[in-house]
């Protein structure tokens, strides 16, 4: 077999094999004085002879024994070392081919009797043979286990493989070293699809990254328009409410000079005509029913002047408005009202801030006279520094909260709450809602305080 010549076997020892027992030594004096006979010496050497034989035939099968166990191990080795599944290759420190096994010999296309001798660097690429030369240094310089990947030829193919080699010391030829040379293209196909996959993956993430960005952008365009919308909505807003309370102060006012004073020169005239008329006139019933509808009318028009603009708003402050505003309601609806005032200390508010306070405790309790069938009602108003609290709550009938979020026709029933929550977004504050069927309706108001002096600080 062609495997045979590149294996080494042990060499066996020609020597005769030393006596499992040495012959006994005759001396020359002892056999002149004993005198033997011939006969006798013959019989012994003969014995002697055969046990000597039967010995050597003993080490002679022991010897044949260890040959074949040797040989089958040698065989054995030598088909794990022609048809490992890698290349199998041992070089000089010039990078000769030393010995090659049989899947070394195929994996370069090359009967391996060939191979034997030549300088492997032949069958490396121009671009990896510096790799290879740096890689041979390396190993015999530190005496270690090296990795390498290079690229062969095949027939003129160019192959990717992987080196991994070893340096050993050889007694007979010096120092070599043993290389495992194992082609790896389905692995460099496969690192090439991944890295393809991956910068395609890049590029996707890329170009996703560039898309998202632009939707941002053009998202933050259209917060920013909408947020500049709804600023110039409030801008509207505000400008329409502050001509509305305007307008309402003037017709106020109005009435308040004019009419009243007008309505009260009526009254003192028909009472001065009814002095005036003889005792027993039947003028003075009819005199009496319009005195009786003058007055009915002077407390009409006191009314509307305070739904139009309480004159107390801007005479003594939000404090006592709504003090005598729930006084007044409480007399009209017959429900009981607790008032509570806390922690403003003399702060000045913004008339503004006022009004809108005002209006939103007027619309609430409107709607608690219209629609909660209360039979107590409880008004905090509230300081706390940075915000005033205004919370107004009930014990009637409640609402379903889903109707005000999202039923268009239960909104129809419900345009006080509206009206409330646009007026606090228009002084950026808040309006929040609490009800439930049967468990009453609690509103609670937060509108944020710019830093409003006090009055004691506003004197200073």
């Amino acid at each position: 077999m062609v495997w045979r010549s590149c294996i080494k076997k042990p060499a066996i020892s020609r020597q005769r094999p030393t006596p499992l027992r040495k012959a006994p030594i005759v001396e020359g004096a002892r056999h002149k004085r004993r005198s033997p006979s011939p006969s006798s010496d013959t019989a012994k050497l003969l014995h002697q002879l055969e046990v000597h034989q039967t010995e050597l035939e003993t080490q002679n099968a022991a010897l044949r024994a260890s040959q074949l166990d040797l040989d089958e191990s040698v065989s054995k080795y030598a088909d794990l070392y022609d048809f490992a599944p890698v290349g199998y290759f041992s070089f000089d420190r010039r990078g000769r081919i030393l010995e090659v096994n049989l899947t070394g010999a195929r994996l370069l296309g090359m009967e391996r009797r060939r191979l034997v001798g030549q300088p492997f660097v032949v069958f490396v690429t121009r671009e990896s043979r510096p790799a290879f030369f740096l890689h041979l240094r390396r190993i015999f310089k530190n005496r270690s286990r090296e990795l390498c990947d290079l690229a062969l030829l095949r027939a003129d193919t160019p192959f990717h493989v992987q080196l991994e080699t070893v340096w050993r010391e050889d007694r007979n030829q010096g120092s070599r070293c043993s290389t495992a040379i194992m082609e790896i293209d389905a692995r460099k196909r496969a690192e090439d699809a991944l890295r393809e996959a991956h910068e395609d993956l890049e590029s996707r993430v890329q170009q996703r990254t560039a898309e998202l960005l632009q939707t941002n952008q053009a998202l933050e365009a259209e917060i920013v328009q909408r947020r500049q919308a709804e600023e110039s909505h409030l801008r509207v807003l505000r400008s329409v409410v502050a001509t509305q309370e305007a307008e309402r102060g003037r017709l106020a006012r109005e009435l308040h000079n004019e009419f009243s004073q007008k309505l009260a020169a009526l009254g003192i005239g028909l009472k001065g005509l009814g002095e005036e008329l003889p005792s027993p006139s039947p003028l003075q019933l009819r005199l009496a029913d319009l005195l009786n509808v003058v007055d009915g009318l002077m407390r009409d028009m006191h009314t509307l002047v305070w739904k139009l603009r309480p004159p107390v708003l801007d005479d003594l402050g939000l404090l006592d408005a709504l003090r005598r505003y729930t006084r007044d309601w409480m007399k009209v609806s017959g429900i009981p009202v607790d008032f509570h005032s806390r922690g403003f200390g003399g702060r000045v508010l913004a008339p503004q801030l006022e009004i809108t306070l005002y209006r939103i405790a007027q619309e609430a309790l409107t709607n608690v006279f219209k629609h909660a069938r209360a039979t107590r009602v409880s008004v905090l108003l509230e300081d706390k520094r940075n915000h005033v609290a205004l919370i107004i709550e009930d014990d009637g009938r409640g609402f379903r909260m889903d109707k005000l979020s999202n039923d268009g026709a239960g909104l129809q029933d419900h345009l006080g709450l509206i009206d409330m929550r646009e007026r606090a977004a228009l002084a950026g504050g808040t309006v929040e809602i609490e009800s439930a069927p049967r468990s009453g309706t609690t509103i609670f108001v937060r509108i944020p305080l710019a830093a409003q002096p006090r009055k004691g600080e506003a004197a200073k």
